[in-house]
């Protein structure tokens, strides 16, 4: 087998003690060259000739016996140089294809490597990550940095429908845009995250309450009686047109009994509390209904 590169000439025998000691010296030098130098094309191939090389040209086996092994040595550096230039390739891609680094850092799941870098990316930067990875594969976290970074209508959806946590609400109650002609769709994937189903009501009021046409479709539902928890605490907090009168007559129905009583305690008004007080002497009320609330009025 012949090995040459930068005027290295090493020929190696069949005999079981491979190479020389002059060969390795030779084999050590170029090494230290190389690890001190660039890749190249050329020291590449070098190097994977050195890999055969070093397989092929075996030396004597520490315990004798007529056994010899590969030049294990010569081999290690030879693959730490080769992985030394690949991870530099790769480093240098990412530089160069910013898309390619938060994607790696994500294939990485290296979490918080990945959320530093959005926080300091460039828009450009973040366009690319945007179109390499997508919003579908984000999670709480990401979806986080990216609306506060560059916020897409599709990252509030997305939160949304994801997010498990305090914080989360927090920046959908404080930044969402409620004005975007589909708020409707950010709401209803509120109202379906069992996490934040609770907080939905009290950004729904605010977001009835920026339209006169939404207030008074709201009154309209109350009015028809075709109540449910999320709908009475959307309109406790949005307080529509007729809401103490609805939730008073809602008293004369069994049905609808018991939210209303609870509503109208929650509004505390006087015409609430009156009517509540009338409820427990009526000839209407739930016995169990009536006892309740006036153990609320005393």
């Amino acid at each position: 087998m012949a090995l040459a590169i930068a005027g290295l000439c090493l020929g190696a025998t069949g005999a079981a003690h491979g190479s020389t000691a002059a060969d390795d010296a030779r084999i050590a030098a170029q090494l230290s060259r190389l690890e001190d130098g660039q890749d190249s094309p050329a020291a590449r191939d070098w190097l994977s000739q050195l890999l055969n090389y070093a397989e092929q040209s075996r030396h004597p086996h520490p315990e004798g016996r007529g056994q010899t092994l590969p030049r294990y040595a010569i081999a290690a550096r030879a693959q730490h140089l080769l992985r030394k230039w690949d991870q530099q390739h790769r480093l240098e891609q990412l530089r160069q294809q910013p898309a390619l680094r938060g994607k790696a850092l994500g294939q990485a799941q290296n979490h918080d490597a990945l959320l530093n870098w959005l926080g300091e990316a460039s828009m450009p930067e973040l366009d690319a990550f945007r179109a390499e990875q997508g919003v579908h594969s984000w999670s709480e976290d990401i979806l986080a940095v990216m609306i506060q970074r560059q916020a897409r209508w599709t990252d509030w959806l997305a939160l949304a429908e994801r997010a498990q946590h305090a914080r989360s609400w927090r920046l959908i109650n404080s930044q969402a845009p409620l004005d975007h002609p589909q708020f409707a769709r950010l709401l209803e994937n509120l109202e379906a995250n069992p996490a934040l189903r609770g907080a939905a009501p009290a950004l729904r009021a605010r977001w009835v309450q920026r339209d006169p046409q939404r207030l008074a479709e709201l009154a309209a539902r109350i009015n028809s009686r075709n109540w449910d928890l999320n709908l009475i605490e959307t309109a406790l907090l949005a307080q529509p047109p007729g809401l103490t009168t609805a939730l008073i007559q809602g008293l004369q129905h069994p049905d609808q009994a018991a939210l209303a009583a609870w509503a109208l305690w929650r509004l505390r008004s006087p015409e609430a509390l009156n009517a509540l007080s009338a409820y427990t002497h009526s000839d209407v009320a739930a016995p169990h209904l009536a006892r309740e609330i006036a153990a609320w009025l005393r």
